[in-house]
Order: C-alpha cells, then sequence, then structure tokens
C-alpha cells in the first residue's frame, strides 16, 4: 500500500466503529463527498464495504492505546467514540479503560480536531479536557 502525501494526511478523517449505527453513516457521507477516509473496527472483513470505496482500513481493539495512537496517527480530524457495552459485568470500568485509550492515542498522535459520542454520561469529558488544548 502506497503511503499517503502529505496533502493526503493533513485531510484525512478517521473514524471510530465505522461499522456501527453512526459512524457508518458518517463515514459513507464523507466518502461520497471524495474525503480520504480511514475507517476503524474490530472486523477487518466487515470494514472491507469502504475498502472498496476508497477507505483505509486499520483494524484496532478500542482499549488499545497503542493502536489507536497509530490509527490516529496523520489525521487531521476523527470521530471518536466507545461502543456500548450494557453487556460488561462493569461497564463503568470499562469505559474508564476504553476513554483514557482514546484519550492518550488522540494526545500523542496529534490529532487537531475531534467529534466525540459518549454515552450515559460517562464520555471522554474529565480525560478530553486535559488532552487537546482548545482555540479561544
Amino acid at each position: 500500500m502506497q503511503r499517503p502525501t502529505v496533502e493526503e494526511r493533513l485531510s484525512m478523517y478517521t473514524i471510530l466503529g465505522a461499522t456501527g449505527n453512526i459512524g457508518s453513516v458518517i463515514t459513507k457521507k464523507l466518502l461520497e463527498k471524495g474525503e480520504t477516509v480511514r475507517v476503524v473496527g474490530r472486523n477487518a472483513a466487515r470494514l472491507q464495504q469502504y475498502v472498496h470505496r476508497g477507505a483505509e482500513a486499520f483494524v484496532a481493539d478500542i482499549k488499545d492505546p497503542e493502536a489507536l495512537t497509530k490509527a490516529l496517527t496523520g489525521a487531521r480530524a476523527a470521530f471518536l467514540m466507545m461502543p456500548p457495552g450494557m453487556t460488561s459485568p462493569d461497564y463503568r470500568a470499562e469505559q474508564d479503560v476504553e476513554s483514557h485509550a482514546i484519550s492518550t492515542a488522540a494526545k500523542n498522535s496529534g490529532l487537531q480536531y475531534a467529534a466525540n459520542l459518549s454515552r450515559h454520561r460517562r464520555g471522554l469529558g474529565r480525560f478530553w479536557d486535559r488532552t487537546i488544548p482548545r482555540e479561544n
């Protein structure tokens, strides 16, 4: 696979949960507009629907900050979200691990802009406020 040019990297969007309900809509709209998109998900086979339309697939576990850092590196903007985990025996602890991984990756990747979808009022807020400086 050919490496993206500097111009492509500066205009690339990374979408977490690209095959989910919201991520899939965002991904489709960006691809329809001709944008450069990196789709992130747990299942490579499910990401292929976007690869065939020009997206770059990236398989990662939402709890792995190193993998997420790689997924976000080179993106100008990203859609960040944590998948629903209501079946987890301790979903609050799982949320903490996921939000820490995402916020660490956002900080370490140099991500400029992000739209975050959180769940159950426990999203990235407490980590996010310390991670990405806001412009005035």
